[in-house]
């Protein structure tokens, strides 16, 4: 069974939904899912990975939390959602929301 650390960015309802559809997806394919509220520290990302051994991370950064660069998960995927972090985003896996052409399908 797959581990994935899901860390959440904020309290918005699109975060909790987000999370939803996480957990959903995560249930249908057999992960084993683990949410935690934000990332504290690199220190915080290196304990969550020496206690769940996970397979990958999915990062949300909502509110300028857990702005922390890839290295901090050592060779662990990580996908983050909203903004990349400016200096490092090179290389890393970033989901993007383009809220006005949601709005504008609705």
């Amino acid at each position: 069974m797959k581990t994935v650390i899901y860390v959440n960015g904020t309290d918005k309802i699109q975060d909790r939904r987000r999370l939803a559809g996480v957990k959903d997806y995560a249930q249908r394919h057999g992960w084993n899912l683990q949410s935690v509220e934000a990332l504290q520290s690199q220190t915080h990302a290196k304990e969550l990975i020496r206690i769940w051994k996970p397979d990958g991370f999915i990062v949300c950064r909502g509110a300028a939390l857990n702005n922390f660069p890839q290295k901090s998960f050592g060779e662990i995927p990580v996908l983050h959602s909203h903004n990349p972090v400016a200096t490092e985003s090179v290389g890393e896996n970033c989901i993007f929301n383009d809220a006005n052409a949601t709005a504008e399908m609705a």
